[in-house]
Formats: C-alpha cells, sequence, structure tokens
C-alpha cells in the first residue's frame, strides 16, 4: 500500500514489515506456549486418571468394568485436548478448517 506512495521513505516502510514481523513472532510463541500448556494440562489429567485406575479410588472403587471405565474417561481427556489445540490454533492464524472438530461423543 505503501509502497506506490513515492513521499514515504523506504526506511520507514522497512521499519514497518520489522514491526509486522515482530508481531507475528510473539503471537506464534504464545500460541506455542499456549500449546504446550495444554499438552502439560492433558498429560497430567491423564496421569492422575491412571493412578486412580491402578489403585481403585475414585469411580473405580465400585466400577464393574474398570478398564472400560478408564478407556472412556482417558478419551473424554483426549477429546478436550484436541478441541483446545485446535481451538488455539484457528483462533487468530488459520481458517477454521470444516470437520476439523473431534466428533462429538454419542
Amino acid at each position: 500500500m505503501f509502497a506506490a506512495i513515492d513521499v514515504v521513505p523506504r526506511w520507514v516502510l522497512g521499519a514497518l514489515g520489522a514491526v509486522a514481523a515482530t508481531a507475528e513472532g510473539i503471537q506464534q510463541l504464545y500460541q506455542l506456549r499456549l500449546s504446550a500448556l495444554n499438552a502439560m494440562r492433558t498429560a497430567n489429567d491423564l496421569e492422575r486418571e491412571w493412578t486412580a485406575a491402578f489403585y481403585g479410588t475414585g469411580a473405580y472403587a465400585t466400577a464393574e468394568d474398570k478398564y472400560l471405565l478408564f478407556v472412556e474417561r482417558a478419551e473424554q481427556i483426549r477429546r478436550e485436548a484436541d478441541r483446545l489445540f485446535l481451538q488455539g490454533w484457528q483462533r487468530d492464524s488459520l481458517p477454521a478448517v470444516e470437520g476439523s472438530e473431534p466428533p462429538a461423543k454419542a
């Protein structure tokens, strides 16, 4: 846009480009941080679920099929992690991809 105007000095155009590149870099770093935090949360949730299943505490104390309960709850945690991942990466930088949402639990 400014390149067509002869009055704007070239260094101003370069400075604006540098500001835009820096802003994009900061945004990408924030998204990586958010993704890492979501991955850590998911790992902690899965570890807590495994510990409860292993020691038979909480819902596992009275569950008829502990393995089936564990698989269902682990998949629920993974679906939430997938949702957060897609939400974080599609929010600002990518257009929404049709069909990219994890399937809803039946």
